[in-house]
């Protein structure tokens, strides 16, 4: 095989994943015109999950499969791929999965993929690309991606202290660690995740770069939105309550939109300019940080960072709309509920009456009949 190389876009979870898969989908002409590739091999909604969920499943791994049941071997989905690979006239190819994040939590896993890359085609390279939040961030965003698949949205200590999700997520060095051992350090290529709702195009740019690409306006994504958007604190503290008081859809639905219609009501114009949590602790350190660059002793900047705002927390301000919110819903749904009660009471009511009537009209007609 003439030299290749094969790009493995490992993830992270909620760093535009899906944005980049679907922006590499639906572009075919990039290898005419880059040499780039965008593997066919495993690929099912624009993303190469199974190349990542053949390995977990034999590691062992039950949980969060989403549904994955094939019993291929993994050695014979990644020769596949090695074949595709060595039929392309395309010197790069990429394959993209964020679900390969997990192998690290499976040492089988790591291992068994080890194994397979040490038989791959003379002439191919392999790198592995992950973009990355900050772990707060990470951690924040993933909880809300599981209230949306509807899973039980576990507190925020229990995320952290207790085991509620998965170590990936915050401990980087676990998540990337076997990726450095099985490619060498110098083909993992770690970037800052900034991506924008503003800028869309900022994440393929990024990408782009790092494949050693140039970006072009014909290039331009054709996705109209984010084909997979993220949940607010609120929507997925909603989502958690729905699921823990098992709602149908439409009840699911109708709370929503009592949601979204109470806060138009509770809409306040801010005094200030809003601020993401990062933006917020930046903003505190940076203003410790002159403190203590400008006060005579150290001091009164050490006592200042001993208590700062927490902007990795949740919003208290959150729990306490979702807790109002719920209470109207539950109580609206009750009313609902006694009134409609109410009617079928008054309507059971009229029946009975109606057939004691009947009953005695029969009773009193037969009994003038002769007999």
């Amino acid at each position: 095989m003439p030299q290749k190389t094969l790009y493995l876009h490992i993830g992270h979870y909620k760093t535009g994943t899906t944005a980049l898969q679907t922006y590499f989908a639906s572009k075919p002409a990039l290898k005419r015109l880059t040499g780039l590739h965008y593997a066919s091999t495993c690929r099912k909604h624009a993303k190469h999950s199974d190349l990542a969920f053949c390995l977990l499943r034999a590691a062992g791994a039950k949980h969060l499969m989403h549904g994955y049941n094939n019993p291929v071997q993994p050695e014979e989905l990644w020769q596949k791929l090695f074949e595709e690979i060595g039929l392309s006239s395309a010197h790069q190819v990429l394959v993209s999965s964020e679900e390969f994040m997990r192998l690290a939590l499976f040492p089988d896993a790591p291992a068994r993929l080890g194994a397979i890359l040490a038989k791959k085609p003379k002439g191919l390279s392999i790198k592995a690309l992950v973009f990355l939040r900050p772990p707060g961030a990470q951690v924040r965003s993933w909880r809300k991606q599981l209230a949306k698949m509807r899973h039980r949205l576990p507190k925020w200590n229990d995320s952290l202290l207790k085991g509620a999700i998965e170590p990936i997520h915050y401990d980087y060095k676990l998540a990337l660690g076997c990726w450095g051992d099985l490619l060498g350090p110098e083909n993992l290529l770690i970037k800052a995740y900034r991506g924008s709702a503003a800028e869309p195009t900022l994440l393929i740019k990024e990408a782009m770069s790092v494949l050693g690409l140039s970006y072009m306006d014909l290039f331009a994504p054709s996705f109209p939105a984010d084909p997979n958007p993220s949940y607010t604190d609120l929507e997925a503290q909603i989502a958690d309550l729905a699921q823990r008081a098992r709602l149908t859809d439409r009840e699911r639905d109708r709370l929503n939109v009592s949601v979204s219609e109470y806060q138009k009501t509770c809409a306040q114009e801010s005094l200030w300019p809003s601020q993401t949590p990062e933006e917020l602790e930046a903003r505190i350190k940076a203003g410790v940080d002159w403190v203590a660059a400008h006060a005579e002793s150290t001091c009164c900047a050490k006592h200042l960072a001993t208590d700062l705002p927490n902007p990795v927390l949740p919003s208290i301000d959150a729990l306490e709309d979702t807790l109002k919110f719920t209470t109207r819903y539950l109580l609206a749904r009750w009313q609902a509920a006694e009134a409609h009660a109410h009617a079928q009471q008054t309507r059971l009511t009229a029946l009975e009456a109606r057939l004691e009537h009947l009953e005695a009209h029969f009773a009193q007609r037969a009994a003038s009949e002769p007999s």
